[in-house]
């Protein structure tokens, strides 16, 4: 799926500058480039997407973060909110979803869910 979603952004004419295999390897790019959107999945091996977003926003609270998910567990979305996730996605989006998202945080808004 990430080497999809990669493929389909640059497609689009959005810079995807690095990829990873989990949390942790999310936080130590994120440090390192600073992108304007990190776009991860929520279950990873080891350090899952909880981990990133939470050392995410403790580098930085503006930081804009995609969470994909295939759960649609209520306690789930509300512990991803409290931790201002930029949006949250299910696995089976449509990838055009995904740039719209996209270009919509990169207007600098926040989304909660779609």
């Amino acid at each position: 799926m990430r080497e999809i979603l990669s493929k389909f952004l640059c497609l689009n004419d959005i810079d995807v500058l690095a990829t990873g295999n989990n949390g942790q390897d999310a936080v130590n790019l994120f440090e390192k480039f600073n992108p304007d959107i990190t776009i991860m999945d929520l279950s990873m091996p080891k350090f899952d997407g909880f981990y990133g977003l939470t050392h995410i926003q403790k580098m930085n609270p503006d930081a804009k973060v995609i969470m994909i998910t295939s759960s649609k567990d209520y306690k789930i979305k509300t512990k991803l909110e409290k931790n201002q996730c930029s949006a949250v996605v299910q696995n089976s989006c449509e990838m055009d979803k995904m740039i719209q998202i996209i270009h919509h945080l990169m207007s600098d808004h926040r989304l909660i869910s779609r």
